[in-house]
């Protein structure tokens, strides 16, 4: 489990410097959660108050039409 926050966090300061004590209040508000495959982290519509990292295989983000088309935006792998 340490090495997952030991990735996010170097993911994250590339983009921003992230003093210990607050990486630590950060990972003490967090959860792990796992997303198995045919699941869904977030759907449309629902409301989202949480953000995700992919530590481990990869997110396929889409859209579908009400008659049930799939249209595949992007996929998002692991950090």
């Amino acid at each position: 489990m340490e090495n997952m926050w030991e990735s996010i966090y170097s993911a994250l300061q590339k983009y921003s410097s992230i003093p210990g004590e607050e990486w630590d209040h950060f990972k003490s508000l967090s959860v792990h959660k796992t997303v198995t495959k045919k699941h869904h982290f977030v759907r449309a519509g629902e409301p989202a108050d949480f953000i995700g990292f992919c530590v481990s295989g990869l997110f396929r983000l889409y859209y579908s039409t009400p008659d049930g088309n799939e249209f595949k935006q992007k996929f998002l792998y692991e950090i």
